[in-house]
């Protein structure tokens, strides 16, 4: 009798890894459920796994799961969590997993015996034959769209659960448009027919919706079928730069697609200037933390001030340099100035893979192409600094001749190292372009800390590009040692926004009590180097 797609009990799994390649990663996480259609629920376990002796798991994945060491330290081994879950799932039902051809990678090792024979269904190869037009198939894309949104981490136990809804979801339209039942039919299905080419798009909020928005400066809360804010924007014309997500046919990006096929209800809020409107986004990313937003978070941030010696106090009377905020920037950073020997103090710093001789070869590379002697201590950082090292780093990047150093110039940007979930091999380039970072940063931060004090406690008249129309920022208030990350973020918004109406063409001017800067007084102060003819 041929199995049903509504009352036959199923088991649905999930895994995390800690990469995309299972001959160099591992699990990280097994989560499962058994349950049906037709019971209308299903309960989730899932555990935390043990990780092969020597197996490192990469910062990445460490932030996007939220699972420490600690936790994989004390987990359970992978194959006493299989036999939990196949004590459970009894004989060969059916798996169903969301992206299966990931999934099925990592979990096949562990399947012996009869239960190879086990039938597998990918809720994504589905979705993307019954719903073709959406814009992003994901687990987060597809569970949002059709009503379940799910949260930021990527927890197994949640993805479990998402799946389960996603495939109650699409067993009541495969019985709805195509007319299938049963799982033999379903399989046939899938067999026979392919994927259809995206056409055109279709999203959860109408076009009416979209249309209505007004032609002002503001911010926009893109929201999800639940009523949360899942992407915190800033605009110059909210109508345009609302509208512009959902034009056009061309992929915009695999995060962006997912994150427009969740969204339901957009809502804007008018801002007189699109620099009133880029103050409210930071301070408003901050207070509601929408998951799609990446920039101007406050998580795990903290601020802080630097002595003489660019050693971080409390202390009020030493607070000379800052206010800074943490980063792993300023970490590695700390460690280099402090080390004793340069070689040290990189690779104290290190992942895997950077040795003492890729560090040397790195400072000659930086010494011989970009002219500039690299500060092995703190004196000379500090030298580096008063010689107007901003100047020469800014002169240094605007000059056709940085084109030319290809070992440099063509590096993968560091972010996009720091994002992959694989070893990226250190090379001389790398450590070149690493240490220049280092130092030129360095500059440029000390020298922007130095302009958020000052504009705390500015009044700012200004006005953007050619509008005759003045406008009036109150200051903000003294920095002291406790500044807190909204503060500083806020001002630092402030400081590039500043920066935007003055090279736009727009006039600011700067007020103190025993002082006022503005004009080319003004851009000369402000950004060393860039407003220079």
């Amino acid at each position: 009798m041929p199995s049903s797609l509504h009352s036959q009990e199923v088991l649905f799994v999930d895994c995390q890894t800690t990469g995309v390649n299972p001959a160099h990663s591992s699990l990280l996480e097994l989560g499962w459920a058994l349950g049906s259609a037709k019971k209308k629920t299903c309960t989730t376990r899932s555990f935390i796994l043990q990780q092969p002796e020597g197996h490192k798991v990469p910062r990445r994945v460490q932030e996007i799961t939220g699972i420490t060491p600690g936790e994989w330290e004390m987990g359970l081994k992978a194959e006493a969590a299989f036999k939990k879950m196949f004590k459970e799932a009894k004989g060969s039902i059916p798996w169903i997993i969301h992206y299966a051809k990931f999934e099925k990678s990592f979990l096949t090792p562990f399947i012996k015996g009869s239960r190879k024979k086990t039938p597998w269904f990918c809720t994504y190869e589905i979705s993307r034959r019954l719903l073709p037009q959406l814009s992003s198939h994901s687990i987060r894309a597809v569970s949002g769209h059709l009503g379940l949104p799910i949260g930021e981490m990527k927890r197994s136990i949640h993805h479990v659960e998402a799946t389960y809804y996603i495939w109650c979801s699409l067993i009541e339209q495969l019985k709805e448009k195509e007319g299938i039942t049963t799982f033999e039919d379903l399989k046939s299905w899938l067999d026979t027919k392919a994927p259809t080419k995206k056409g055109g798009r279709v999203y959860l909020i109408t076009s009416e919706t979209r249309l209505g928005f007004p032609d002002q400066p503001g911010n926009y809360h893109l929201k999800d079928c639940k009523g949360n804010v899942l992407y915190v924007g800033k605009a110059t014309s909210l109508r345009s730069r609302v509208n512009s997500y959902f034009r056009g046919q061309k992929t915009k990006g695999s995060r962006l697609n997912e994150l427009l096929a969740q969204v339901a209800d957009i809502e804007v809020f008018p801002c007189a200037t699109p620099l009133e409107a880029a103050l409210l986004e930071t301070d408003t990313i901050k207070r509601i933390n929408p998951p799609y937003n990446r920039a101007l978070k406050a998580q795990k941030k903290i601020s802080f001030y630097c002595d003489r010696t660019l050693s971080p106090t409390s202390d009020t009377k030493e607070c000379r340099y800052g206010p800074f905020s943490s980063s792993s920037w300023w970490l590695h950073f700390d460690l280099v100035t402090q080390a004793s020997t340069l070689p040290e103090g990189m690779v104290a710093i290190s992942e895997e893979g950077l040795t003492e001789d890729l560090v040397k070869q790195g400072v000659e590379l930086l010494e011989k192409q970009f002219a500039l002697r690299y500060c092995r201590g703190l004196p000379e950082l500090k030298r580096w600094l008063a010689l107007g090292f901003v100047d020469r780093v800014r002169n240094i990047r605007e000059q056709e001749a940085l084109k030319k150093i290809k070992p440099l110039e063509e590096a993968p940007a560091e972010e996009d190292l720091e994002a992959s979930l694989e070893l990226i091999p250190w090379t001389k380039e790398r450590v070149a372009r690493r240490l220049f970072r280092f130092m030129g940063g360095a500059a440029m931060r000390i020298h922007t800390a130095r302009w958020l004090r000052r504009l705390a406690t500015a009044e700012i008249i200004y006005q953007e590009g050619a509008s005759q129309d003045k406008h009036t920022l109150k200051p903000f208030g003294a920095f002291k040692e406790n500044v807190s990350i909204l503060a500083l973020d806020h001002v630092s918004v402030l400081r590039s926004e500043l920066f935007r109406v003055l090279r736009q063409g727009g006039k600011v001017t700067l007020r103190w009590p025993n002082r006022t800067l503005k004009g080319k007084k003004l851009k000369r102060h402000f950004s060393p180097g860039y407003f220079d003819a």
